[in-house]
């Protein structure tokens, strides 16, 4: 072929790429975006320190100010630390005040059981604790069984969860009579359930910020908006932080930074395989059901302190962005369980213009450029409209009292998850000092300020009440199988 016909084809080629291209991002950008900006908290204000007054020093420095950084540095100070947390936003103001507000340990996976129970203990103490109210309230938890398989997967989780923990789970199965006494009517669709009085909840709202006060008036610091840009390294262990203010020196560092976790690790070159997903939830009020938490068939409720109900919605969207594809080798396991029956997953893959937006992230940056932390103060997400209508439609169906209840707000969240569904709560051995506390999903209001105990005594070098081995990050590449740990 001659030069000029190669040339020619050559060009076609790229333009043909291009208007490929250009298609294909126009035709994104013109889908909805599924993580959103906002200006607007869920979570209430509560006094933060001057950021004046940052310290030069600490013993300790947390990154991330929603449920497990809080708590992290809650049990730093108690074994004695300097600790300050910094957060780029609103305290408590992303998943930690957009999630259902379960406080339980019903039904979790034998592996993340003890935390569960440590968690819920440490929830039911706080009040006392502090000397005030957080808004944890006992209220019990409810899984329904719409058929004997899952009846009988209940019934091994109770026997199993009480024999180890005799003082802590008190779950037992109700069979269809019992439950109609908790649910009128209950029994024509659910033949019986798995019922844990103990378990409760609290008001993701108030939760976070009350427990930030408390932690502040034990001595913890907590800054606030105030983004990490980056952690520094002297032989390879960290030596500070570089926060938009400036430089404090630490020997340890945690990173509690929920959705946001990943991306700050990336560029310390820490791969950390986590998938962000977006939560609904709808508040309805006029009428009184069950007093109290639960879920079963498309149906998930918790009532609030004013009378008021959360209402689940599922699907939980999945946004596909650039990190997508870079962890999808991680996420195979979990994907193939997904695609085995896609209609009746909780969970649906959604590509929109947030694939876009991904492409033009920075995954790395110097300490003095400007970062996303700061450009994105408090990340949320869109609700689903048309699956809100129906989990309400489900709902009243379901309790019969709520039939005239009206839609008062609908909120979204991001939520932070890992490839087989468990927590990241451990030392990163490549860099000696820097801690990871994040990855919890769904299940991380509950397991919030277990996760910053067993994070706050691996710093500090104390004996864990709850084994670490689950929650290592090495699991990741040490080529062992990882264990779907889902909930039961």
């Amino acid at each position: 072929m001659p030069q000029s016909n190669q040339l020619a084809s050559k060009a076609a080629n790229v333009v043909a790429g291009a208007a490929v291209g250009a298609f294909t991002a126009l035709a994104l950008s013109s889908q909805p975006r599924w993580l959103l900006e906002s200006g607007h908290p869920r979570a209430i204000f509560t006094e933060t320190d001057p950021i004046s007054q940052i310290p030069s020093e600490a013993d300790v420095v947390v990154i991330g100010g929603g449920i497990a950084g809080i708590s992290t540095a809650l049990f730093l100070n108690e074994y004695g630390l300097r600790t300050v947390v910094f957060e780029k936003g609103f305290v408590g103001g992303e998943s930690s005040s957009r999630n259902f507000g379960w406080v339980y340990s019903n039904g979790f996976h034998e592996d993340k059981l003890p935390l569960a129970v440590d968690a819920k203990n440490i929830w039911t103490g706080l009040a006392n604790r502090f000397g005030f109210d957080v808004s944890v309230r006992q209220g019990g938890n409810l899984q329904l069984a719409s058929n004997e398989e899952e009846l009988e997967a209940q019934r091994a989780w109770q026997r199993e969860a009480s024999q180890r923990f005799p003082k802590d789970i008190d779950a037992k199965i109700l069979r269809a009579s019992e439950l109609d006494e908790l649910i009128p009517r209950a029994s024509a669709k659910y033949i019986g359930a798995l019922h844990q009085p103990s378990d409760g909840s609290a008001e993701p709202t108030h939760a976070v910020p009350l427990i930030a006060k408390g932690a502040r008036a034990e001595g913890v610091k907590v800054f606030a908006p105030v983004a990490v840009r980056a952690v520094e390294t002297e032989g390879g262990a960290v030596h500070s932080v570089v926060t938009e203010h400036g430089e404090v020196r630490t020997k340890r560092v945690v990173v509690a930074g929920g959705a946001w976790s990943r991306l700050f690790l990336g560029n310390l070159g820490i791969n950390l395989p986590q998938q962000n997903i977006t939560s609904n939830v709808i508040r309805v009020k006029g009428g009184t059901a069950h007093q109290g938490a639960g879920h079963g068939g498309g149906v998930a409720w918790r009532e609030q302190i004013d009378g008021s109900y959360s209402i689940g919605v599922t699907p939980h969207p999945i946004p596909v962005t650039w990190d997508s594809f870079r962890v999808l080798p991680d996420f195979m396991p979990a994907l193939r369980q997904l695609l085995k029956n896609p209609l009746n997953s909780p969970l649906t893959i959604r590509v929109g213009s947030d694939l876009l937006q991904s492409m033009r992230t920075n995954r790395r940056w110097r300490n003095d450029e400007i970062t996303e932390f700061e450009r994105v103060r408090m990340l949320t997400a869109k609700p689903l409209m048309r699956a809100g209508d129906r989990a309400v439609a489900a709902t009243r169906e379901f309790f019969p009292a709520l039939a005239d209840a009206r839609i008062i707000e609908r909120w979204a969240g991001v939520i932070d998850a890992t490839p087989d569904y468990t927590s990241v709560i451990s030392e990163v051995p490549a860099m000696p000092g820097l801690f990871i506390n994040t990855g919890h999903g769904a299940q991380g209001f509950a397991l919030g300020p277990g996760a910053g105990r067993l994070a706050a005594q691996l710093v500090a070098e104390q004996a864990p009440l709850v084994d670490p081995e689950p929650f290592r990050l090495s699991r990741f590449s040490d080529g062992q199988p990882l264990l779907l740990r889902e909930f039961l």
